[in-house]
């Protein structure tokens, strides 16, 4: 009876250490994770586009704030379809992201990303019992941004 017991209570805290195990993750650089809810709307003028980027929070700020970082982690990492990054700017995101974690630290979590952002508008909003969704429309200068990249030795400049 008591090798019974001593069972289930060591499944019980394997169960309870592997569900708390993930907790981590989210906060470092190496595995941040973001949804692909970036779609490309336009190509107003040379080096800019016009992206919708979809963002969650507890609050319309943090909501706010989910939706731009979407929008430059899938333009790094993933690139958007239809538009001229439709590659990844960066070419491997979990080495780029362990060997520049400062940057990429500085990055998002402070607001360097925002500078390269010419003009925002809220699309969408919808409210849940526990989490805000909201749609940007983003204007993004890309031409800018893939040179900030470039000075910071994140990617290579064109054609070397």
């Amino acid at each position: 009876m008591k090798s019974i017991e001593l069972i289930f209570i060591s499944i019980l805290v394997i169960l309870i250490i592997g569900c708390n195990s993930n907790k981590h993750l989210g906060s470092s650089p190496k595995y941040n994770f973001y949804t692909a809810e970036v779609n490309f709307i336009a190509k107003e003028s040379e080096g800019t586009i016009t992206v919708n980027s979809i963002g969650y929070g507890k609050n319309k700020k943090s909501a706010i704030i989910n939706a731009k970082q979407n929008c430059f982690s899938i333009l790094l990492f993933k690139g958007i379809p239809g538009s001229e990054i439709n590659i990844p700017l960066v070419d491997n995101e979990y080495k780029s992201k362990t060997a520049n974690s400062n940057f990429y630290n500085s990055f998002f979590n402070g607001t360097a990303y925002e500078t390269f952002i010419m003009r925002i508008t809220e699309s969408s909003y919808q409210k849940n019992k526990r989490v805000i969704k909201t749609g940007l429309e983003l204007q993004i200068n890309i031409n800018s941004l893939r040179k900030y990249l470039e000075q910071n030795n994140i990617i290579r400049k064109l054609g070397y």
